[in-house]
């Protein structure tokens, strides 16, 4: 991992209590925080980015989820469902991070999110073997597509792949430092939907 990262990710657990995390999930719990300020300025004083963690055995290749509903950061079904509930009319959007403190993005990666992602979000049940959290996320999906009379528009799917790599790193296509989809952030990371 790039040493400019390393330090960030170093500060960001010591200020968090996140010490006790392994480099990986610290990696996960930091990249889903700096994404989540691109959806919401307000996240790092009302957001606690560990609770978004689903990363682990039978997660598809998915280390982060949060579910905003108007607004509103979700990370839990039962915060999904009360939401929906308590709103006559629904905006949603499904934010997911896969995170790798790694020097280097792997292609295999987003394929296999991909998948991961047309499993969880198409509308028949989910043919692979997935764990709790990931069963949880199909879960609030279907929450926030029960009543689709609810809804003010589509709900939207932001997918990041994110890694531990500088900014410009040498390989990358030509003219990817300004295609709007590649951050400038600290971490570099592409949003893959």
């Amino acid at each position: 991992m790039d040493l400019v990262v390393e330090d960030l990710l170093q500060a960001f657990q010591a200020e968090r209590g996140l010490t006790s995390l392994s480099r990986e999930q610290a990696f996960e719990t930091f990249a889903t925080f700096c994404i989540l300020g691109l959806h919401d300025d307000e996240s790092d004083d009302t957001f606690v980015p560990d609770s978004a963690r689903v990363g682990g055995p039978g997660d598809l290749g998915i280390d982060a989820v949060v579910v905003e509903v108007n607004d509103r950061i979700c990370t839990t079904v039962d915060d999904v469902r009360k939401a929906v509930e308590k709103a006559p009319r629904v905006r949603a959007k499904f934010v997911v991070v896969q995170a790798k403190a790694k020097s280097s993005f792997e292609s295999e990666v987003i394929t296999k999110l991909g998948e991961a992602l047309y499993q969880v979000f198409r509308q028949e049940p989910m043919t692979f073997n997935a764990s709790k959290k990931i069963q949880d996320l199909r879960a609030c999906v279907d929450i926030v597509y029960a009543d689709t009379r609810k809804l003010r528009e589509r709900p939207a799917l932001s997918a990041y792949y994110a890694a531990g790599v500088p900014y410009r790193m040498a390989g990358w296509p030509r003219g990817a430092q300004k295609h709007p989809r590649v951050s400038t952030r600290s971490i570099a990371f592409t949003q893959c939907a």
